[in-house]
């Protein structure tokens, strides 16, 4: 984004004013001397009293109109800016709150601010946990950034910021004559900018940078101009953010972080009714892993937990972006492929398998945890099923196939499997 300053409307000060209208009042004072003196000269008529009472007069009088005329026009362009600021925190107002996400309130403020600020570069960093893969996990650099520009204004590290640690404004008057920050980049050798935090938790959570190739751009008016914005958007962020963590409660299994059971059989009738109609393969695998029990009566069911969370990231690791892992209860998981042939689903279960297989168990506090193995289930609509039951009794009883050969395998189902009953 690249700007010129535009001039700020607003009122007219008063002493502008005033110059103007003495201006205007010497002007005419003296085309009122000059029009005065040529008329006495045309009738030959020398009374220089006549002089001072119409030049006076006309001066006065003129100042006196152009003073009114100035401040009625202060006042109407007052009210206009007025009117202009309230229309612009309506519709900003209305903009934010049809916000549906966290993100989509820091994106329609960014663009606001865009549109209402005259300055070169704005860029917006804010903090964000990011489900990976269906695990509730935070990746390394949580913050998320917003922005056009080409170069951004710092590096910034939100351990060191100074802004982040102390949660208040950096404003750099003047960058070549004046102390600037240690993380601005040195692209920016000219100019002024500032540094806002807008929402702050525990700690500040959103920073807010504004540069401008001139000096000295950021006075006070600006900055609050900017800050009434920032703290109307401060209570629908923090709102969308719980309505998140609660979303993400209602979603997400405690103990391993991916989806739990509910959701996936949302998700799945909902893959169902999509892979029926447009005629596509949906394929679906069911793991155990194999001796669980063991793991939770020889070591405890913390330990049992331990294992579970980190069989969990194994298997979201292995699966691609497009597929959802979910914790179908106890030790067993179910992976939903959608658009996948079985043959292709096979492969991916048989990596699965071979990555949990040759993983190694780090210990729980002081508790060695022995190497883990899984069986797998693999069925696929619509070429054992045409409806979400049956795709997961078929997976199911492909499973159960796995386990009594030995475990440690994974099984395709066939129509042989549906005489036989589980022991």
């Amino acid at each position: 984004m690249a700007k010129n300053r535009a001039p700020e409307k607003g009122k007219i000060s008063y002493l502008l004013i005033f110059i103007i209208s003495i201006a205007l009042c010497l002007s005419m004072g003296t085309a009122a001397f000059m029009f005065i003196n040529d008329y006495l000269d045309e009738y030959k008529t020398n009374h220089i009293a006549l002089h001072v009472p119409f030049v006076v007069l006309v001066s006065i009088s003129t100042f006196i109109i152009f003073f009114l005329l100035g401040i009625i026009f202060n006042r109407i362009t007052i009210e206009r800016t007025y009117i202009k600021e309230l229309k612009n925190f309506k519709d900003f107002t209305d903009s934010i709150h049809n916000a549906q996400t966290e993100r989509e309130v820091y994106e329609r403020m960014y663009e606001f601010i865009c549109r209402t600020v005259s300055v070169n570069n704005i860029t917006l960093f804010y903090k964000n946990t990011i489900p990976v893969e269906g695990m509730d996990i935070s990746v390394e650099n949580p913050w998320q950034r917003i922005g056009h520009e080409k170069v951004p204004l710092c590096n910034m590290s939100p351990r060191s910021c100074p802004v982040i640690r102390t949660g208040r404004e950096c404003r750099i008057a003047s960058i070549q004559n004046g102390i600037k920050c240690a993380y601005q980049l040195n692209e920016y050798k000219h100019g002024s900018y500032v540094c806002l935090t807008i929402v702050s938790i525990d700690s500040p959570q959103s920073v807010l940078q504004l540069y401008s190739q001139y000096e000295n751009e950021f006075d006070d008016a600006l900055i609050q101009k900017i800050k009434s914005y920032t703290e109307i958007a401060k209570t629908l962020i923090k709102s969308r953010r719980e309505i998140s963590t609660l979303d993400k409660t209602s979603k997400y299994d405690n103990v391993t972080k991916v989806y739990n059971r509910g959701y996936f059989i949302d998700y799945l009738k909902k893959q169902v009714d999509r892979a029926l109609s447009s005629k596509e393969s949906l394929s679906i695998m069911i793991l155990d892993i194999d001796f669980f029990k063991r793991i939770n009566d020889n070591y405890g069911h913390f330990a049992g937990d331990h294992v579970l969370a980190l069989f969990a990231k194994l298997v979201v690791k292995e699966v691609r972006v497009t597929d959802l892992v979910a914790r179908y209860g106890g030790e067993e998981f179910v992976v939903v492929l959608p658009s996948t042939e079985i043959g292709i689903a096979y492969d991916i279960a048989e990596r699965v398998r071979q990555t949990v297989e040759k993983a190694y168990m780090p210990p729980y506090g002081d508790i060695d945890i022995p190497s883990i193995s899984c069986s797998i289930g693999v069925s696929a609509l619509p070429l054992y099923s045409d409806n979400k039951d049956d795709l997961i009794k078929t997976a199911d009883l492909a499973l159960y196939q796995a386990k009594r050969e030995g475990r440690n395998r994974t099984k395709v189902y066939d129509k042989t499997m549906a005489m036989i009953q589980k022991e």
